[in-house]
């Protein structure tokens, strides 16, 4: 644990209340910056950075939606004692940017313990019924203040305040001197000299005044555990229940439900020895910690939690968008995750080569993480060339964590390509596929004579979607029959430049087609998982490298596609071509043509410097009828064929009319697929570590598989 080092004094919220309503339980942190805080301890740090780790634990420790008020003193001026300030009023805020604040302290003065007790007070709302203010100081007061009458004072004010003190490298001595603080308000008193015992002591102070007064009393031959979570970027769970096993026995004890909204750590008692501890918090999250506890002993344990993440599906645009334009990406959240804000989520332009989220970012925008349909925008930059778009929780680096990861091509005038029918009815709705383009001011247009028909008949492409404001505009024909065009203009453009593709549109009675919608993100179905079984060897000896001899696939228009490999093995098969880079699991039965890596083009679905992989999933038997397939990354796939779903690799689409066979496959598929090449996955064993970790659990040989090709090609240097 990294440690903390300076004088504090600390209030933590008991409650979580929003703007709205009155306030019963308040809490302010002040943070001692003096100079004394540049002291180095036996750890090698100063207490100033071992300070600043142990804040940002903690704060990531507590709960976001409780509020908080900070004040700082010595952070500005040499020698004066009036240097104090409140940093951040009590409020709600985010753990992130003021952890962020707080590390930027740099300490430079005096200790006015007093008067900073005074202010932490005066922060406290008129209308909370009780408080608490946490001192952790490296030093006494230095400015000829009484911190024990002031707490005399506050204690007698009508408040049901609390004032703990936990010393920070004091001797006993100087502890005492202080203690009398907590002593006249029923607080804590509390002396560390390390990191890791006053992160400990911060989480303590955080109990109700019940629970921290029986967390003091440990039981004979019992070990006292301050039970709480460190979570990931996910973010935290307002509750949380714990659950343990004692290594004498295999019964799982319920420990207790943690509630942050009144409390950051859950005290529990318990035996000796070793422990399995659980943080369960449904379909928010777990974690898990293994820890040896000492009779006697009281601490905080940080039980390490993994939060959700939503369920997104975000399919990457057709062929390249338009340098300086705002650029738009239509998304569906399925499923909220544990982010419940409005803007926990980003859309992130990235160099080609970027190796992490914040590696040279060109621009981003906040996303919504709540269930529902949206489109993103991001403003694209001048300079053609092909970028990297990222869909990841705010404050994410790791581009293994991303919720969605695809290549984008920026040119100047991109090629735009209108896939729509010769002829509708009058008044019906016009359905038509566009690659390239896709600024958000983009307008799709039915002519006639050279020039706009009606603005009846002119879509904006950002309209052309479902949005968190409603469902998608169609475009429509003209009520009158005739010939007229369909064309695209580029918005911001002038003159006759501003056409980027036109075709000619008849509108006559009697014209049937199928509806279908214009590039409309369609839902992924959902499908079990068809598990790997059989022999582990077995499987990495079939784990192909693309040399199997290819062999003709009959089938109704599949007689041009070419089997490269199949998976005869029982359940499933690992498939791996070096070559290309492309890694995936196979099905039984199911066969794969020759994968290709093809050059960047306007109608590919996947493109880069390198450019996507292509290759097709051709379901089982010789008679197998085009429909069954999927297919990655098609050349041209029109929405009415069927859905697409984003993938590490790609886009990844199937029919409309797939069988249940063909989408269980497809789950396994998608679950498993990854392109390894180096733009795309940097580090393809960190990148596929998280896929073979959920696959352990359903098809766990086709995951050793997986793990053993992944630690060859490491061993290897790729």
């Amino acid at each position: 644990m990294r440690g903390i080092g300076f004088a504090v004094v600390f209030g933590l919220w008991a409650s979580s209340l929003s703007a709205e309503q009155e306030v019963d339980r308040a809490s302010v942190l002040i943070l001692d910056a003096s100079g004394s805080m540049w002291t180095e301890l036996p750890e090698g740090q100063s207490r100033i950075e071992v300070a600043r780790d142990v804040l940002t634990d903690f704060l990531g420790a507590r709960s976001g939606d409780v509020p908080l008020g900070v004040i700082a003193y010595g952070h500005n001026r040499k020698g004066d004692c009036a240097d104090i300030a409140v940093v951040a009023p009590v409020a709600l805020h985010d753990t992130a940017a003021l952890g962020a604040r707080l590390r930027a302290l740099s300490p430079k003065g005096k200790t006015p313990l007093a008067e900073s007790l005074r202010l932490a007070a005066a922060q406290i709302p008129v209308t909370a019924e009780a408080a608490d203010i946490v001192l952790v100081t490296d030093g006494l007061e230095t400015c000829g203040g009484d911190p024990c009458a002031v707490a005399k004072e506050l204690s007698a004010a009508g408040v049901a305040l609390r004032a703990h003190v936990v010393g920070f490298g004091l001797s006993a001595t100087e502890v005492q001197q202080i203690a009398c603080v907590a002593e006249a308000t029923g607080g804590l008193v509390l002396s560390t000299q390390s990191g890791q015992e006053l992160s400990e002591a911060l989480i303590r102070t955080g109990a109700t005044a019940t629970a921290s007064t029986e967390a003091e009393k440990v039981a004979p031959g019992k070990a006292q555990a301050h039970l709480t979570l460190r979570h990931d970027i996910a973010g935290r769970p307002a509750r949380v229940s714990f659950r343990g096993v004692h290594e004498t026995g295999t019964a799982m004890v319920e420990l207790g439900v943690l509630d942050f909204a009144y409390a950051d750590s859950l005290p529990v008692e318990l035996a000796p020895g070793a422990w399995i501890l659980t943080a369960d918090a449904g379909e928010e999250g777990h974690g898990e910690a293994r820890e040896v506890l000492v009779a006697g002993e009281a601490r905080t344990i940080y039980v390490p939690f993994q939060g959700n993440l939503p369920s997104l599906e975000l399919v990457p645009p057709l062929g390249a968008m338009r340098a300086a334009a705002s650029g738009i990406f239509p998304f569906r959240i399925t499923r909220a995750g544990l982010a419940l804000g409005g803007a926990d989520f980003q859309l992130t332009l990235l160099p080609a080569d970027a190796r992490a989220l914040t590696d040279r970012a060109v621009t981003w925008s906040s996303q919504s993480g709540l269930e529902g349909a949206y489109v993103g925008r991001l403003n694209l930059p001048t300079d053609p060339g092909t970028y990297m778009v990222a869909f990841h929780r705010y404050g994410e680096e790791d581009l293994s964590h991303t919720l969605a990861l695809f290549p984008l091509d920026i040119m100047d005038r991109p090629e735009v390509v209108l896939n729509a029918p010769d002829a509708v009815a009058p008044g019906a709705e016009i359905p038509v596929t566009v690659t390239g383009g896709f600024a958000h001011a983009d307008r799709l247009e039915v002519w006639k004579d050279g020039q706009l028909y009606s603005w009846d008949q002119s879509l904006y492409m950002e309209a052309a979607f479902d949005n968190e404001y409603g469902p998608r505009k169609p475009l429509l024909a003209p009520q009158d029959a005739g010939s007229y065009e369909l064309v695209y203009i580029f918005s911001d453009v002038d003159g006759p430049q501003s056409i980027a593709a036109r075709q000619p549109l008849h509108v006559a009675v009697g014209v049937q087609y199928e509806e279908a919608s214009a590039n409309a993100p369609t839902p992924a179905t959902s499908a079990s998982a068809v598990a790997g079984t059989g022999d582990t060897d077995a499987l990495q000896a079939q784990a192909s490298s693309g040399q199997s001899q290819p062999e003709a696939v009959e089938g109704s228009g599949r007689d041009a596609v070419t089997s490269g490999f199949t998976c005869e093995q029982t359940g499933s098969c690992v498939f791996h071509d070096e070559a290309v880079g492309i890694m995936t699991i196979v099905p039984q039965g199911w066969s794969v043509d020759q994968p290709t890596r093809v050059a960047a083009t306007a109608g590919a679905a996947s493109a880069g410097q390198e450019g996507g992989v292509q290759m097709t999933f051709l379901a089982p038997g010789d008679d197998g009828q085009e429909g069954e397939d999927i297919v990655l990354n098609p050349h041209q796939w029109v929405p009415m064929n069927g859905p697409c779903i984003a993938v590490q690799a790609g886009l990844l689409c199937h029919f409309q009319a797939a069988p249940e066979a063909t989408l269980a496959a497809l789950e396994l598929i998608r679950r498993s697929i990854r392109d390894t090449a180096p733009r795309r996955s940097p580090n393809p064993a960190e990148a596929l570590s998280k896929v073979i970790e959920d696959l352990q659990r359903e098809a766990p040989e086709a995951a050793a598989a997986m793990k053993g090709l992944l630690d060859a090609a490491a061993g290897a240097g790729n």
